[in-house]
């Protein structure tokens, strides 16, 4: 047995282990079901939103906050859908049923619950936007990418709590870290990577291929392909390019994450493996600084 294939047990038998991993509520995996290559229905997602009550409360709620701006009062899910679109309404619910298995408070130095999860907001926002003004194929799965990029941090976290202890001590040893050590660190504390603990807990939960790819792949990047990820997947699989530079800008609107590392590339850099200059990515980084922290908030209330 190579040592790939061990890794890929490892994190299999990992997530097998998952009864101390919060479930997945059941409206949470329909509406992810919706991002496969059949695409959303309009009433189909009104109908999923509105059989769980606590969501669709929270969800009228987020639409109705500042964050969104909407100048008249939704009252309905169908009113959101009119209103925000499809894709919004969706991401507001899938991210409103994800928000509570990521509470949580300090784990060991420079570690935060919640600061994954703002981070893990920061990209999906910053994907979205991307996306919309300069990827729109990409943009109906880029928020949902962005947000479960790092989900397997959070089985590392609920499985193997010592380990991912003895894991964040190790870490804080080493202030600029690059990715390539912390993953060696990984390995030698959890026996498997976050990117390959995340695809096994996706798999598991039965998400679209597009969505796997990207957690086990969103750290695959060279200096010479800046964001995108080495080999075919940086022309074959623009998601995974475009999440990748979501989470490299994250450290520019101060939502780092300690076990990403120090990005292995300058910022020009990491944009021309989508083609971008980073003088147009400039002012999409000022807009989005306020808005993580806010909808944070909002779907923490």
């Amino acid at each position: 047995m190579n040592v790939i294939e061990l890794q890929r047990r490892r994190a299999e038998a990992a997530v097998k282990s998952l009864n101390t991993l919060p479930a997945l509520p059941g409206t949470a995996v329909r509406l992810l079901a919706e991002l496969g290559p059949s695409g959303a229905d309009a009433r189909r997602l009104a109908a999923l939103v509105n059989q769980d009550m606590g969501l669709a409360a929270k969800v009228l709620r987020v639409a109705n906050s500042p964050f969104y701006g909407q100048s008249r009062s939704i009252d309905s899910v169908e009113r959101a859908l009119v209103l925000l679109g499809l894709d919004v309404v969706r991401n507001i619910a899938v991210a409103s049923s994800l928000d509570p298995l990521f509470r949580g408070g300090q784990i060991g130095p420079g570690f935060h619950m919640r600061e994954l999860w703002r981070h893990s907001l920061a990209v999906a926002l910053l994907a979205d936007s991307i996306a919309h003004q300069f990827l729109p194929a990409a943009r109906p799965q880029a928020f949902i990418a962005g947000l479960l990029h790092d989900i397997g941090i959070l089985v590392a976290v609920h499985v193997l709590p010592s380990e991912f202890l003895q894991l964040v001590g190790d870490v804080a040893q080493y202030v600029d870290a690059d990715r390539t050590l912390l993953a060696e660190l990984e390995l030698r504390h959890l026996g498997a990577t976050h990117d390959e603990l995340g695809a096994a807990l996706l798999e598991h939960w039965l998400i679209p291929e597009p969505l796997l790819r990207v957690a086990a792949n969103h750290h695959h990047t060279s200096s010479d392909a800046g964001c995108a990820p080495s080999g075919a997947a940086s022309t074959e699989d623009p998601l995974i390019a475009l999440v990748a530079l979501a989470d490299r800008l994250s450290t520019e609107v101060g939502q780092p994450i300690g076990l990403d590392g120090r990005p292995p590339t300058r910022l020009a850099e990491a944009c021309a493996g989508l083609g971008l200059e980073d003088a147009a990515l400039t002012n999409l980084v000022a807009l989005e600084q306020g808005r993580i922290e806010a909808l944070a908030t909002q779907l923490s209330g």
